[in-house]
């Protein structure tokens, strides 16, 4: 079964990457392919160029943008403000 965060975490990954001009996320740079890597290894978070991951026993997932210039652009892009940095 494909969970929800392998459906969409592509379309972020890439969505950044070509924000920055460097084409689509490709493996094993990918968001997908870290994530897998860091579970299991055991760990509960990793991160890529653009975007780092820690997630939860509960199954939740928190995703911080790391590259603030590619969050703005992308709101501007997108027509709002909704995308936050914490």
């Amino acid at each position: 079964m494909v969970t929800t965060v392998e459906r969409n975490l592509p379309a972020l990954d890439n969505c950044f990457h070509l924000l920055d001009g460097r084409g689509v996320a490709k493996y094993p740079e990918d968001a997908v392919t870290k994530i897998d890597e860091a579970i299991g290894d055991k760990q509960w978070e990793c991160e890529t160029e653009y975007l780092t991951f820690r997630w939860y026993k509960k199954g939740s997932m928190h995703i911080r943008f790391k590259r603030l210039d590619l969050v703005r652009r992308l709101n501007k892009l997108a027509g709002g403000n909704s995308l936050k940095n914490k």
